[in-house]
């Protein structure tokens, strides 16, 4: 039986009103966020108590995409408004610094007489405060200004914003990762091996690696191995350098901008590639802690870039050149654009003053580019096959395409030495690439096969031990750009084994990676990779599209061909010339060959279907034996397996006799009605 008196409890903690306001702010910004449940997650980061209270993350069509607004939550009874309406509040200097060091950070405060929410970005007021006074940073309180009120209404803007600087953020260290430095490994990246080394050995390692180090992963181990050095070592400008980008990976910007600062006083003992990275460093720092606006930032990067010498200008010159022909169409624009790059990567060779790493840089992006030229090539065929301009059963063979398989092997040797020169030098971003361009290569040569195998009505299919190893180059790749922390590239690595499982046939699979990748591509406006899933997850793309053309094509192609005049047959053979790229006498031999096509086609729409010209593809298996002479041809019955018994490139000659033979009193035949 329960007591009403409950004195017998004993003394208990008194509640305060500071704890209930703060509950009453945090259970405010949640009824606020109600509406906005596929857009915005409120997440409790108040376990540490550091100076975040909770973060909102973005959602892209409800799924988490990890872009996140660090949040400082400030509740009160007693608000203290200013003439101009606005709210001030007074907090500590270090716990502004603190906050400034997250992702798109804001402080929100609660009016709890009110029931009122009111935010303010903390990059904002550090311009604010800087503007007013700059040594603001030696104050132990400052005082924030708190205008705009949370609203549903501003709810959109928030999401907005940190969209929009979610995105540069991931843009500018992506940029950091990849910029291109003077260093091999000269230690193992196992977590250990920097603690076991002796002073001297770690301050060279940190000297001669400590970029790329950091780029790995150890950021972490970078800077607690470098706080050990001797004093002398420490005072290094390169160590600084290092330190500096350590710091940053770690998010500790205020520290990173001291050791900048440390290493710009003795510049000119750093190599002309340090300096460039340490001013960019410098930029995107400064922009982290809100001393730049993000016009500021581009407009700084802008000059900087201008004023690149040496490897830094062929590097931004290589990546300029990569993002033009991922966003133009035109196949003479792409062409263009290959032998410009094909042409810097050449000077890049040739200059003695280039690392070996930024050279294997460099080959990197004209093998990919080749392997981009590759299939084009292949889709060029493919194009002209569903125009009629070349005869789908004409050009591939049954191990593919001539016009492939001998670049493809090419660019195969090239890099699978190129893997081993980046795992000799052990830079993980140099690693990751290879790998991935080598993938490209890989399933660039896959096209024409899976052409082949829709030609002959079969499904495409690969040996159980060279799906395993695809399988398993696939993960090494992803997750060699996860270990550096490039998510493009990761996320295009994804979409490139979706649309081999596409040419498989495992659909399901297809879809369920562009499934992941749409909403992370969305978030971060990676418009190529968003249409490239959006696609598959509507049924489209590059295998299926010219899949279903090319049925298309062989179910109408003898009425097409049979119907064409001498001439139209004679510019399909120089169109098809051009795009196989052959020489004026092959290009004779192609045109009777094109000749010998629309004669088997009127043969199967006048006489029987069932007649077949069956050429002799051996000479498809090389590009330097594609059409060296005019094929041979032998007659076949595709009912009755009747076959003439010689081949010669003379079909005429053998027409007649085989239809005497075998045609004269079959009741089979019947005339094609496509």
């Amino acid at each position: 039986m329960h007591s009403s008196d409950e004195s017998d409890l004993g003394p208990l903690p008194s509640g305060s009103r500071e704890m209930d306001i703060e509950r009453l702010g945090v259970r405010a910004i949640k009824n606020t966020l109600i509406p906005f449940v596929q857009e915005l997650r409120y997440r409790d980061e108040r376990a540490d108590d550091t100076g975040v209270d909770l973060s909102l993350e973005v959602l892209v069509n409800g799924r988490p995409t990890n872009l996140r607004s660090h949040v400082q939550l400030k509740s009160t009874d007693h608000p203290s408004f200013r003439s101009d309406g606005t709210v001030a509040l007074p907090v500590k200097t270090s716990n502004l610094n603190y906050l400034l060091n997250g992702p798109s950070p804001m402080y929100i405060l609660y009016l709890a007489k009110q029931d009122e929410l009111r935010y303010v970005w903390a990059g904002d007021e550090r311009k604010r405060i800087e503007a007013i006074n700059p040594a603001w940073s030696n104050q132990k309180t400052i005082t924030l200004r708190f205008v705009d009120t949370l609203t549903p209404a501003a709810i959109n803007s928030v999401r907005q914003r940190v969209l929009r600087e979610g995105r540069f953020v991931r843009k500018i260290h992506e940029e950091l990762v990849r910029a291109p430095v003077d260093e091999c490994l000269t230690i193992s990246l196992d977590t250990n091996s920097l603690e076991i080394i002796d002073d001297s050995e770690a301050a060279r390692t940190l000297m001669e690696s400590g970029l790329t180090l950091v780029s790995a992963g150890k950021s972490k181990q970078v800077s607690a191995r470098a706080r050990r050095l001797p004093p002398q070592s420490q005072r290094e400008p390169r160590v600084h350098v290092v330190v500096a980008y350590a710091d940053y990976m770690q998010g500790k910007y205020h520290s990173a901008l001291a050791h900048i600062g440390e290493a710009l006083l003795h510049q000119n003992e750093l190599s002309r590639n340090d300096r460039d990275f340490l001013l960019t460093l410098k930029n995107v720092c400064d922009y982290r802690t809100g001393r730049l606006t993000q016009s500021e930032y581009l407009t700084k990067q802008e000059i900087l870039s201008s004023k690149l010498g040496g490897p830094s200008r062929l590097y931004h010159r290589l990546e300029e050149i990569r993002y033009r022909t991922a966003t133009v169409c035109g196949v003479d624009e792409k062409k263009t654009l290959f032998e410009e790059l094909y042409q810097l990567v050449a000077e890049t060779l040739a200059d003695d003053a280039i690392s070996k790493g930024q050279k294997l840089q460099a080959r990197l992006h004209e093998l990919q580019f080749r392997s981009w030229e590759v299939q084009m090539k292949a889709l060029q065929v493919a194009a002209q096959m569903r125009l009629g301009v070349i005869p789908a059963s004409g050009v591939i063979g049954s191990d593919g395409s001539a016009i492939t398989n001998d670049a493809i092997a090419a660019l195969t040797s090239l890099i699978n030495a190129a893997v081993v020169e980046a795992k000799e030098l052990g830079n993980p971003v140099f690693m990751a690439e290879a790998l991935s361009v080598r993938l490209q290569i890989w399933s660039q040569g896959l096209i024409a096969p899976f052409l082949a195998a829709v030609v002959r009505g079969n499904n495409f299919t690969l040996p159980e031990d060279q799906l395993t190893a695809m399988e398993a180059n696939f993960e090494a790749a992803v997750g060699a750009f996860a270990a550096v922390d490039i998510l493009d590239r990761k996320l295009e690595t994804r979409m490139f084994k979706a649309d081999i499982y596409e040419m498989l046939g495992r659909h399901d699979d297809a879809v369920a990676i562009a499934g992941e990748v749409l909403p992370i591509a969305q978030a971060m406006e990676y418009v190529k990779l968003v249409e490239w899933a959006s696609e598959m997850l509507q049924g489209r793309s590059i295998a299926s599209d010219c899949a279903s053309q090319l049925r298309d094509v062989l179910q109408h192609q003898d009425r097409r061909w049979a119907e064409m005049t001498g001439d139209q047959v004679c510019q399909s053979a120089r169109d098809g010339a051009r795009t196989l790229g052959l020489s004026d006498a092959r290009a004779a031999n192609l045109e009777k060959d094109y000749f010998a096509t629309r004669a088997a086609a009127q043969e199967r729409t006048r006489w029987c279907r069932h007649i077949q010209l069956v050429q002799n593809t051996g000479h498809r298996a090389s590009a330097a034996t594609l059409y060296a002479r005019d094929p041979d041809q032998k007659w076949v019955c595709a009912k009755h397996g009747y076959r003439t018994r010689i081949e010669t490139p003379y079909w005429q000659v053998l027409l007649q006799a085989f239809k005497q033979e075998h045609c004269g009193q079959c009741e089979d035949r019947e005339v094609s009605h496509e």
